[in-house]
């Protein structure tokens, strides 16, 4: 049925490129049906001009279309007319003529209307079903994009808990730092969901729902800027850890804790088209640490996620000052 012109060329126009074959399919059909009126004319008797046209109808209309249909109806309507409707050879218009003609109409308007319908109701069955299976594919997708998702969310819960557990001194400081570290991934799932519909989620916005407790308080100190790519789940939550630690860091240690302290978040794209970007998180206004940095479970962790997805991390000591450069080579 798909294969046929007629479902192919369904609600189109009459002079559509397309149905040129169709329309001399039905040429064809209309002489095959006179054809055979002829032959068969001498055995009939007197009363069937239309015969062989019905059939010829029907099939033109449920092979070529409605509007090649509609063409054998014509001229099918006419030869019947000229020559097997009295009187012979000739188009003059007579009370029984006329009851014939009606009765002609009549009879092939309601063939092609209920062909048409019926074209129609399995052009929107065929539609629906292909709707269908594009949903039942979308379903399975969305279902296994929920089972990566969550696989990926366990792993890294299992690791910042794994890490904390080395780090911590007491069961308390355990149980805070996990659940601090989980509503750091808490957030950066929302901002997925916030801002995923229209595939939207940037470094710069990241930082900002990371960073909203500390904005709130120190939103003069904190500077947000630079370009950045769409970042896909995966990313969000990797760069939402890091933030987090950082910001935690700067808070206890850093740049938060003292009262001239600043920090200034920007990235920038890779030189090449690759999707590569570079963070740059700088802090200015601290104590300069004494001796060699120790590095501690937030280190450990930025070290880790930044190593999973292929980048680098760079940190500097500078007179005040502090910068982290996480660079993302992309593929």
């Amino acid at each position: 049925m798909r294969q046929l012109p007629s479902y192919r060329c369904h609600g189109a126009g009459p002079f559509e490129r397309g149905l040129w074959p169709s329309y001399i399919f039905a040429v064809l059909i209309f002489i095959v049906a006179l054809t055979l009126r002829w032959a068969v004319d001498p055995g009939l008797p007197p009363g069937f001009p239309y015969l062989t046209f019905f059939p010829a109808v029907v099939i033109a209309c449920f092979v070529g279309g409605i509007w090649p249909g509609i063409a054998v109806a014509l001229l099918s309507g006419l030869a019947s007319w000229f020559y097997f409707i009295p009187p012979f050879d000739s188009f003059a218009l007579t009370g029984s003529s006329f009851l014939a003609l009606v009765f002609y109409v009549f009879i092939v308007s309601v063939d092609i209307f209920l062909i048409n319908m019926a074209l129609g109701a399995f052009a929107e069955a065929d539609r629906l079903t292909r709707e269908n299976v594009e949903l039942s594919n979308f379903q399975t997708l969305l279902i296994r994009e929920l089972d990566h998702r969550i696989k990926n969310l366990f792993s890294v819960v299992a690791s910042v808990v794994k890490l904390s557990a080395r780090f911590a001194e007491t069961p308390e400081q355990l149980a805070e730092d996990v659940n601090e570290r989980i509503m750091a991934l808490g957030r950066s799932h929302r901002a997925l969901w916030r801002e995923g519909h229209d595939q939207s989620a940037t470094v710069q916005s990241v930082a900002r729902l990371v960073l909203d407790p500390y904005l709130t308080q120190h939103g003069d100190r904190i500077k947000i800027a630079g370009e950045s790519p769409i970042l896909d789940v995966q990313m969000v939550q990797i760069i939402s850890l890091i933030f987090h630690e950082l910001a935690t860091n700067a808070a206890k240690y850093g740049a938060l804790k003292q009262p001239e302290g600043t920090i200034s978040i920007s990235s920038s794209l890779g030189c090449d088209t690759s999707g590569g970007f570079i963070i740059d998180w700088r802090e200015s206004g601290i104590s300069a640490p004494e001796g060699k940095p120790v590095a501690g479970f937030g280190s450990e962790l930025i070290q880790r996620l930044v190593t999973s997805a292929g980048g680098k991390l760079g940190k500097a000591f500078g007179e005040k000052t502090m910068t982290a450069t996480v660079t993302f080579s992309g593929t």
